[in-house]
């Protein structure tokens, strides 16, 4: 296997582990405030209305930076791809219909001839 055999695939495989992990950790963030929220509402510290306020708004936030890490991650792996020479899955799904079309020409015409 030549370098660039291995690096087309060990680094996809190194960006989804990141991306898992750091969608595992907003996930868990989210129970840590929601458990924290509900601590402190036990001990008397805020209301329950408080905490449910507070807890949304954290939670708004947590998915507006899911959402900008998700456009991040994109672009980061387009760019990856391009740099490796590996093509992304929208090329990979444009190559396949390209494919299919041109086996179903292929198709035709055979069965023209005979």
């Amino acid at each position: 296997m030549t370098d660039q055999q291995a690096r087309n695939r060990i680094v996809p495989e190194l960006i989804r582990d990141l991306w898992s992990e750091a969608q595992q950790t907003i996930g868990r963030t989210e129970n840590h405030v929601r458990e924290f929220s509900a601590r402190l509402v036990e001990k008397g510290a805020v209301t329950q209305d408080e905490a449910t306020k507070a807890f949304s708004e954290t939670l708004t936030r947590l998915q507006n930076s899911r959402e900008e890490m998700t456009v991040f991650m994109d672009g980061s792996l387009e760019q990856i791809c391009r740099m490796l020479r590996i093509p992304t899955r929208q090329e990979v799904e444009i190559m396949r219909s390209r494919v299919v079309d041109l086996q179903k020409r292929v198709e035709a015409l055979s069965a023209q001839v005979r």
